[in-house]
C-alpha cells in the first residue's frame, strides 16, 4: 500500500492524523451516506478504522519477547491506538461541530466492533468499555455544545 511505500504502515498516529484531515475534506452528507445509512452494507470508513486497530494489535504481537518496561510501553501503546486518542484530539478541534459530532459516531462505531475483538483477543485486558469511553464523553460533549449554539441562535457550521 501507499503507507509501505511511505514507511508509516506502523505509524498509527500519523495514520489518525492523515485520517482526520481526509475525513474533515469530505462534505457531512458524503460522510452520512456511506457510513451512517442501515442500508449501507460496505462502510469504508468505519471498515478502514477497525482494520488500523486491528493492525495495531498485530504489530504489538511482532514484539513479543520485549523487556518488561518495553513491554509496558507497548501496552500503553497499544491501548493508545485502540482508542484513537490522535484522532479524537483532531476531532475535538474541529470547528464544524455537525462534522465533528459524525466523525465522532463514526469513530465510535468502529472502535466498539474492533474493540470487542481486542477485548477477546487479549483476554480482557483491552476492554471495549475502556476503549469506547472517551468517544462517548465526546460525543456528549458535543451534544450539549450543539444544542447550546443552536438554542443562543449561534452558527454550528463555521464557514
Amino acid at each position: 500500500s501507499s503507507f509501505v511505500q511511505l514507511g508509516i504502515n506502523e505509524d498509527f498516529d500519523t495514520l489518525q492524523k492523515y485520517f482526520g484531515e481526509w475525513a474533515s475534506t469530505l462534505s457531512s452528507n458524503d460522510l452520512a451516506k456511506s457510513n451512517m445509512y442501515a442500508t449501507a452494507t460496505w462502510r469504508p470508513i468505519i471498515r478502514w478504522l477497525h482494520d488500523l486497530i486491528l493492525t495495531a494489535y498485530d504489530a504489538s504481537q511482532r514484539h513479543q519477547g520485549l523487556s518488561q518496561s518495553q513491554a509496558k510501553l507497548e501496552d500503553d501503546l497499544l491501548r493508545k491506538n485502540a482508542k484513537l486518542e490522535t484522532l479524537i484530539k483532531f476531532c475535538t478541534e474541529i470547528e464544524d461541530l455537525p462534522k465533528a459530532f459524525l466523525l465522532a459516531a463514526i469513530c465510535t462505531d468502529a472502535i466498539s466492533s474492533a474493540s470487542l475483538q481486542l477485548e477477546q483477543k487479549t483476554y480482557g485486558k483491552i476492554t471495549q468499555v475502556e476503549c469506547i469511553r472517551p468517544w462517548e464523553e465526546l460525543l456528549r460533549k458535543l451534544r450539549t455544545i450543539c444544542l447550546v449554539s443552536l438554542r443562543l441562535g449561534g452558527d454550528v457550521c463555521p464557514p
